[in-house]
């Protein structure tokens, strides 16, 4: 009540609306309605493709594989990882590939070893025929034992003659039969070099200071003045072990005495002989004090 003796009652702006404009607030009432509605169409529409998402998905994953592109992934897993040519014949294995592709069939073990073969000499013609382009090339070498088995891994680097890019690829990671010695070293690497056609080419071959490493590049190998002094020094402190051997006589001359082996000069691993002075000299020196 005011000061007159006036009553006053509040209302809402809706219901000032409704007496003052009416037409309006119909308009509005309209307006609301459409973007109700519109927000309801919108949101079935969303909720109906999200649902139609999964099934999408199903027959995407159902969509058939050529059996030829399942072997060539297959072979690719193999290699990458390391895994054993029997691994096609695991029943796990051939679970999930029959579980992704129904259709496809798993390629058998004898397949994936001549596929792998293939593969390794189509790459082997690749890499001859890019340093048959090279007029010179540097080889590193070594050898070891794993599991009672000797092996020999050969790299080869060289520098692209048009765009100076440094290049190098890994020509062979093969099994040695018997024990590392200095001329089955000498005739492996001499094998090497020939078959990738390179023997003429390779300027130096790197590779740590083993005595056999030492001996092959000092009887077999190209030196200059500065490896030949070197190498005498490293062969008067060679154990006599490596120096005197007992063959028949009558052996040697029927069979070929492997002479015609030829090795490039020989550089040492520096990283290996400052591992070396890093470790073995260390412990020497204190050992010493």
């Amino acid at each position: 009540m005011s000061a007159h003796g006036h009553t006053w009652r509040s209302c809402s702006p809706i219901e000032g609306g409704k007496r003052k404009h009416p037409s309006k607030l119909n308009q509005y009432h309209d307006i609301i309605t459409a973007a109700c509605h519109h927000r309801k169409v919108t949101a079935s529409k969303l909720s109906a493709s999200k649902q139609a998402k999964l099934p999408d998905m199903m027959l995407a994953a159902s969509k058939c594989v050529p059996q030829t592109t399942v072997d060539t992934l297959v072979i690719n897993f193999i290699c990458e990882s390391l895994q054993p040519f029997g691994v096609v014949e695991q029943p796990a294995f051939e679970e999930l590939i029959t579980t992704l592709q129904p259709q496809a069939k798993v390629i058998s073990r004898s397949t994936v070893r001549g596929r792998i073969s293939d593969a390794a000499d189509d790459l082997k013609k690749t890499i001859i025929t890019e340093l048959a382009k090279v007029k010179f090339v540097a080889t590193t070498t070594d050898c070891w034992s794993a599991h009672q088995k000797s092996f020999l891994g050969v790299t080869c680097h060289w520098i692209e003659e048009d765009s100076l890019e440094r290049r190098s690829a890994a020509l062979v990671c093969k099994r040695l039969r018997g024990s590392h010695t200095f001329d089955m070293i000498a005739s492996a690497l001499d094998d090497v070099h020939c078959q990738y056609k390179i023997r003429d080419k390779v300027v130096r071959t790197t590779t740590d200071s083993g005595s056999n490493f030492v001996k092959a590049f000092h009887v077999f190998g190209a030196q200059n003045n500065t490896d030949e002094e070197e190498n005498e020094v490293e062969m008067d402190a060679l154990d006599e072990s490596d120096h005197i051997e007992y063959h028949d006589a009558s052996a040697i001359l029927d069979e070929d005495t492997g002479m015609e082996y030829q090795l490039p000069p020989h550089q040492r691993c520096a990283c290996h002989l400052l591992n070396l002075v890093a470790t073995t000299d260390a412990a020497h020196a204190e050992g010493n004090e």
